[in-house]
């Protein structure tokens, strides 16, 4: 049960901040909402099953004023936590590039009608590098829940429900793109 419970807080946490991830990549700034529930759920994109990148990102709960205050998060918290999401963030980012140009290059050969045993080598390739990207992010999120107590645990993960249908490389429903 706790095994169960600790992967589903992991994974809680996940979602939000490799969403960070992909909006940093595009500069924009991080802006605080003035509550989770009044926000509309963004626009889903049909190119890469992300959020429009026309809304507002969602702030960093170790960051954001707000946020901090809601979880009794100090400074030293605050800065040690931001020193592991960028130390870990080029990773991700490394990542993220290398699962989107495999992923197409997959469906190029399906749609080219490749042979099956290079089609299943360049699969396992792509596997193989998402399951290095899942665990640089569980690393990620235990580094720094090590650095809270077990009430701003808590709070974290009530602050970032999670979704049956969600998934962490943003597909929806667990169907091929």
């Amino acid at each position: 049960m706790a095994r169960t419970s600790a992967w589903a807080l992991a994974a809680l946490l996940m979602l939000p901040m490799y969403a960070g991830a992909a909006e940093c990549e595009h500069g924009q700034a991080q802006q605080p909402r003035t509550t989770q529930q009044q926000q509309p759920p963004p626009q889903q994109d049909a190119k890469n099953g992300r959020g429009d990148q026309g809304h507002q990102p969602r702030p960093h709960w170790w960051s954001d004023p707000q946020l901090r205050q809601q979880l009794a998060v100090t400074d030293l918290q605050s800065k040690q936590v931001e020193e592991i999401w960028q130390k870990t963030l080029p990773e991700l980012r490394k990542y993220r590039d290398q699962l989107m140009l495999l992923d197409e290059q997959v469906s190029k050969m399906v749609q080219d009608g490749a042979p099956e045993a290079s089609v299943i080598a360049l699969v396992d390739q792509t596997e193989n590098t998402r399951a290095q990207a899942n665990k640089a992010r569980t690393v990620m999120i235990y580094r720094m829940f090590k650095l809270l107590t077990p009430e701003q645990r808590a709070k974290v993960a009530a602050m970032y429900p999670v979704h049956p249908d969600d998934h962490r490389d943003g597909r929806r429903g667990g169907g091929p793109k």
